[in-house]
């Protein structure tokens, strides 16, 4: 075990010194992200977010590993071992999963993408959790329901979260930006549904069970395989149809993509080799300054009178002051700027007396050319030296 835990040093340290990697650390340190152990609740937050860190496909194998483990821990420790399975290695088994948990909990960083250190011991999990789960192992019905109906309420948990993917991959892919449905129905109703249906049998045979009179297992060769097909069922069944539903999913992508980059059309061109991935679709300026707009004459060059602007000290402004956009100055000359409110009717005019609409009709009809506007917010009211309004 501790070979195993070591042999990552000779990858570590293949193309490095030790003196580059304590640089790379402390620089994440001092930069971040550095979480600490008891942070670890934010990897969990992420997994259930509606972002493609929480999708469909990151949930299901987290939480299908924790059933997986929750359920040989309770086999183990109530009949001492799980039959079909040798002793030793089992608890091994269980006990590395187990503190894969613990070592997530100590990296600095909390993705989700970190969880994909449980495909090494997912696969001999779940077929030690199908040897648990058989019905040499589950001698009664009642607890073999009571193991679908945890298998579906998993499901349906997974099932809350959007078919997300990162960024180019997520193109077309249907739900990406909600939950799986049906006909507006969600799927995870459908699949809690069935867990109640499973859980109410699951109390029928548990009524049914005679304590006094129990059933005799057959343990021939024959029974025995017949309990392992059973006992894989399950979890084969459920693993299969989300890994038919994932490849489906990118499959309707090709309809919606043709003819530019989708992820299912790249993999099948790459089977061929004739293809580069994301670059083959990429175009680049040969001319960056080709269809630029040109710069108008009329630009903002001196401060609108009655506007003092100051010059700032550059190097007495913070980062975020100097960063921060500059608005004082931009108004052209002669232009007068409003400061104190002006009443407006309801449809968004200014409210004139009659003697002062007709000054303004006489001067729109001597003087028929625009006239310098001051620039404003939205949604606030601006004058120029011959109309009124609200800006919008």
């Amino acid at each position: 075990m501790a070979a195993s835990g070591f042999v990552i040093l000779v990858l570590a340290f293949s193309d490095q010194t030790w003196q580059s990697v304590m640089d790379a650390t402390r620089s994440r340190k001092e930069i971040g992200p550095d979480q600490t152990w008891y942070e670890e609740i934010h990897r969990y937050s992420l997994l259930f977010s509606p972002i493609p860190d929480g999708s469909l496909t990151r949930r299901f194998p987290v939480l299908l590993v924790m059933l997986c483990l929750i359920t040989c821990l309770v086999v183990l420790l109530r009949r001492g071992q799980i039959r079909g399975a040798a002793l030793g290695p089992s608890r091994r088994l269980l006990g590395v999963t187990a503190l894969s948990f613990v070592a997530l909990a100590l990296t600095p960083t909390k993705h989700t993408h970190h969880f994909g250190i449980f495909a090494a011991v997912g696969g001999a999990l779940a077929a030690l959790t199908a040897l648990a789960a058989s019905s040499t192992v589950l001698r009664s019905r009642r607890n073999r329901a009571v193991f679908f109906a945890g298998l579906m309420v998993i499901l349906a948990f997974a099932a809350t979260g959007t078919n997300a993917w990162w960024y180019v991959s997520g193109w077309g892919v249907p739900w990406f930006d909600k939950r799986p449905s049906i006909e507006g129905y969600n799927a995870s109703t459908f699949l809690l549904i069935i867990a109640a249906i499973a859980l109410i049998v699951a109390f029928v045979e548990h009524l049914r069970i005679d304590e006094h009179n129990p059933k005799v297992v057959d343990q021939s060769l024959e029974e025995r395989s017949r309990a392992l097909r059973l006992g894989t069922a399950p979890l084969s069944v459920i693993c299969a149809l989300l890994i038919i539903g994932e490849v489906a999913s990118f499959a309707k992508v090709f309809q919606e993509q043709w003819g530019t980059y989708s992820l299912g059309q790249d993999n099948i061109k790459q089977l061929a080799g004739n293809s580069c991935g994301l670059p083959d679709y990429v175009y680049v300026e040969t001319n960056p300054l080709s269809g630029v707009l040109r710069v108008s004459p009329d630009q903002p060059v001196n401060a609108t009178p009655g506007t003092r602007v100051r010059k700032p000290n550059e190097a007495e402004e913070s980062p975020d002051a100097y960063l921060r956009a500059k608005m004082d100055g931009f108004g052209r000359d002669g232009c007068r700027q409003v400061t104190e409110p002006i009443p407006v009717n309801r449809t968004g005019h200014r409210q004139t007396s009659s003697a002062e609409s007709e000054r303004l009709s006489g001067e729109a009809t001597s003087r028929l050319r625009p006239a310098p506007v001051s620039c404003a917010p939205s949604g606030t009211t601006c004058r120029n030296e011959r109309s009124t309004g609200t800006f919008r």
